[in-house]
């Protein structure tokens, strides 16, 4: 989850430290001549507004679609699932409720605060609870 931010991060710091000294190379800076327009508001003030707007606008909505995937992986690992352990041997079953996010591979934590790991005779199936 930690590397689901810091890796856009890094990027992101990468990209602008990349860009920062690529703009101050010395040779890289020259002296233009000033361009003389009859109208100098007009045209380039207009485009540098709208390449600000539509900066601003993606990166907005790439923070907006981060916050929906980091919410919705949220809201997936908090919906409690049935349980059902199966002795393979006897047939014997057991019922648990459980967080999606608490299953892992053998083992799984109870909504009631149990810890439950599987032996190697049991079988494991998961299926999402009822909603009331």
């Amino acid at each position: 989850m930690l590397f689901k931010i810091l890796i856009p991060a890094i990027v992101i710091a990468a990209v602008y430290f990349l860009g920062r000294n690529h703009a101050h190379d010395p040779k890289r800076l020259q002296v233009l001549p000033p361009v003389v327009t009859s109208d100098p508001e007009s045209g380039s003030l207009e485009k540098s507004r709208a390449f600000q707007l539509a900066a601003f606008g993606s990166a907005a909505a790439v923070v907006l679609v981060t916050a929906w995937l980091v919410y919705d992986g949220w809201r997936e690992e908090r919906q409690v699932v049935i349980i059902r352990v199966v002795n393979t041997q006897t047939g014997i079953a057991a019922s648990y409720r459980s967080r999606q996010g608490d299953v892992h591979l053998r083992t799984f934590l109870t909504l009631d605060g149990r810890r439950v790991t599987l032996a190697d005779v049991e079988r494991m199936e998961v299926a999402p609870a009822p909603t009331p």
